[in-house]
């Protein structure tokens, strides 16, 4: 009950400080991944390094397992702005500059405007020394989101 409490004062802070609508974007982030089946799901204020920049922002951490989620569930892939989906229509585009899809992990960033998001997941997968695929059952996930200042020319 107290954990519920927390997290209900930080979105309301978050959401009473929102400057833009893409603060709310980050909290709604939080709120798709809260109801999926999960063992984490935590959002905070983050300061993090990202092409050689540092920034202010918030971060989202989340776990689950593959066998905690319903056949359709994909964490990894709900935010990606896919053409005529809910993000692309919102705004978002992905910034292929900064995608990555490998064993183990996937990585991409979003951009809708000057807001950037970091999602980045990792996952057990690899070809094992017989040839064999493996996997495992944990997922987890990091979002950073932020604003970056844009230089505007004089």
């Amino acid at each position: 009950m107290k954990k519920w409490i927390i997290i209900c004062f930080l979105i309301i802070a978050i959401a009473v400080s929102a400057e833009d609508f893409h603060d709310t974007v980050f909290i709604q982030f939080y709120q798709a991944l809260d109801s999926l089946k999960h063992i984490k799901n935590e959002i905070a204020p983050a300061t993090f390094e990202f092409d050689n920049k540092t920034y202010n922002g918030y971060e989202i951490i989340y776990e689950t397992k593959w066998s905690l989620l319903d056949k359709d569930a994909d964490p990894m892939g709900m935010f990606y702005p896919f053409e005529d989906n809910y993000w692309y229509n919102a705004g978002w585009r992905a910034d292929i500059r900064f995608c990555a899809d490998g064993p183990g992990s996937t990585l991409y960033l979003i951009r809708n405007s000057e807001f950037f998001c970091i999602m980045r997941w990792e996952f057990v997968s690899y070809i094992d020394d017989n040839g064999e695929f493996v996997t495992g059952d944990e997922l987890s996930g990091k979002i950073k989101c932020a604003t970056e200042t844009i230089k505007k020319e004089e």
